[in-house]
């Protein structure tokens, strides 16, 4: 109900997170998988397949390019599977791996009221954000960053900040969510919405 007429919330830290350094990043990440990486612009992410040198599905990815790197969400305990793969192919290029998981944590604001939402905690514009962009914001003294990741037919935005900064934010969406009937959802929920 949450999710199709207001806003769930969704931890999702589970997910693996890579950032990858490197000149060669997105050039290397391009080669490896299915999307054209190369037309991604700074603040943009796009989803994508990294696959085997047959063609098997390693794993579904999101890249997204920050300013001098790339975010990369694998799916959840795949994240040193993903980084293995990509390193066996590193030669002469300059790319860095490192695994954020532990460091960064990701929440989830499913449902037609989360830009509302968003909007209400960050004091931006929330709903201009499209599909697969990003905005920075700052929400009760927490870097943030909202991107856009509608999940099918329901809007979806992924917030990523400090994890030890998370609890702050959580509740700060839920105390600000109280009026708009925002109700924390389990992975369940979300598999059933699916």
């Amino acid at each position: 109900d949450a999710l199709t007429r207001s806003a769930g919330l969704l931890d999702r830290s589970h997910a693996g997170r890579l950032k990858l350094i490197g000149k060669d990043s997105l050039d290397l990440l391009d080669r490896l998988s299915t999307n054209d990486l190369m037309s991604l612009h700074v603040d943009h992410g796009i989803p994508t397949v990294l696959t085997s040198n047959k063609g098997r599905i390693i794993d579904l990815l999101f890249v997204f390019r920050e300013s001098d790197s790339l975010l990369v969400l694998t799916a959840p305990k795949n994240q040193r599977r993903v980084a293995d793969w990509i390193k066996f192919y590193i030669f002469a290029e300059d790319v860095v791996i490192q695994d954020v998981t532990e460091e960064m944590a990701m929440l989830s604001v499913f449902g037609p009221k989360g830009a509302t939402l968003l909007g209400q905690v960050s004091g931006a514009d929330i709903a201009c954000v499209k599909q697969y962009s990003s905005t920075r914001v700052n929400i009760a003294g927490v870097k943030t960053t909202i991107i856009r990741s509608d999940f099918g037919e329901v809007n979806s935005y992924d917030l990523i900040a400090v994890k030890q900064e998370v609890p702050k934010l959580w509740k700060e969406l839920l105390d600000k969510g109280n009026s708009l009937e925002v109700k924390p959802v389990s992975l369940e929920v979300l598999d059933i919405l699916r």
